[in-house]
């Protein structure tokens, strides 16, 4: 079921536990506390039994849920038999939850014996005999999948198109001034014609997913993919030296450069990518009847996608136009580089744009993935 290509591979999936962790500890917590009274085993005012138990039960199946939902899965195995991957989630919960149970019933005993009913030693049998307590972990399970659909469509959606669409915010359309960056794979159609398109699909996959942690920590938001390329965006008002495009691209470089050897294992090439880079005001709007989604419209959408495209006749790898060089953390002068004005495909008006080398962010500020994300 684990799989760890390289030594760095489990720190990776720890950071990830540890990143969902706060949530599901909640969310958990939550669950117990409502299942509890639910199921007639607690009622009244709330006491410090309740939230002893409740913060038990977050930590205990809060942990396990972190830790399950992030696991590394071999190829072929569960995404081929998603039937599999239904039943194995099954089995866990169930056991996790009931284990909750007797851990939290034994320590509840011990702090509380005057409010923990019954003997702490009796048989399990006996103990899940009492319908107060099947009721309780019935009401855990279900728990159990109503919060992994949450998360699973959180993880489709994408956490803040998930919470504008649940708050209406852009039921209306609503002008946002916002940069785009467009990245797309360098040498992709020889590396799909090599490694075919099952491989090549699973070598785009682990790219992306090296996207991941230097677009959360730099405040990014994944708009879509489209074959080999991602479109990102950030807001303006969110922009500072911390949470930067620029700061970004430097930080997924490094992530990938660290990732080297597995790729030149498995795939026996690295990923290198171009980007486009461009700025200014767009229409944002929730769209579509049988599928909702929330679409970014305007001039400044099409661009950023074109100086993409242009990066390969410039013979650069990444273009990006004054407006949004304007916007981005200060970079020193001697490593911009102006271009000639190009004129776009769709566009009537000459842009004019920059290259960059050397890298923009400084090499202590890309160093670590320590960037603190925006809370």
């Amino acid at each position: 079921m684990f799989d760890y290509p390289t030594p760095t591979d489990f720190r990776a999936h720890l950071v990830r536990s540890k990143r969902l962790f706060p949530g599901a500890f909640v969310a958990w917590s939550i669950a117990a506390l409502g299942a509890s009274r639910l199921a007639g085993m607690r009622t009244g005012p709330l006491e410090l039994y309740d939230l002893t138990g409740a913060v038990l039960c977050g930590t205990l199946i809060g942990g396990a849920m972190a830790w399950f939902e992030t696991r590394p899965v071999r190829r072929n195995y569960l995404n081929r038999f998603p039937y599999l991957d239904i039943v194995l989630r099954t089995l866990v919960y169930t056991i996790v939850v009931s284990t909750a149970v007797l851990i939290g019933r034994s320590i509840l005993f011990t702090f509380f014996p005057e409010e923990a009913a019954g003997d702490i030693w009796r048989p399990v049998r006996e103990m899940m005999g009492d319908w107060r307590i099947r009721r309780f972990v019935i009401l855990m399970f279900l728990a159990s999948f109503a919060l992994n659909f949450f998360l699973h469509l959180r993880l489709a959606i994408g956490p803040k198109h998930l919470r504008a669409m649940f708050t209406g915010k852009y039921r209306l359309p609503v002008r946002e001034e916002r940069l785009f960056v467009f990245i797309d794979l360098i040498d992709s159609t020889a590396i799909a014609q090599r490694l075919g398109p099952l491989e090549f699909t699973h070598f785009k996959h682990d790219f992306f997913c090296d996207l991941a942690d230097p677009l959360r920590l730099t405040d990014g938001h994944i708009v879509q993919y489209v074959g080999d390329e991602v479109m990102l965006t950030w807001e303006r008002d969110e922009l500072d030296e911390e949470h930067d495009p620029l700061l970004f691209l430097q930080l997924a470089r490094k992530r990938v450069a660290r990732r080297a050897a597995y790729y030149e294992q498995r795939y026996h090439v690295v990923p290198a990518f171009r980007t486009g880079i461009h700025a200014g005001t767009v229409v944002v709007a929730e769209v579509g009847d049988t599928r909702r989604d929330i679409v970014y419209s305007g001039d400044v959408v099409n661009a950023a996608a074109r100086l993409l495209q242009a990066c390969r006749p410039a013979g650069v790898k990444l273009l990006i136009s004054d407006e949004a060089l304007r916007w981005v953390a200060p970079v020193p002068a001697e490593s911009i580089r102006a271009l000639e004005p190009m004129t776009l495909r769709g566009r009537s008006e000459h842009l004019h744009v920059n290259t960059l080398v050397p890298p923009p962010a400084s090499a202590s500020q890309a160093e670590t993935l320590s960037v603190r994300p925006r809370s």
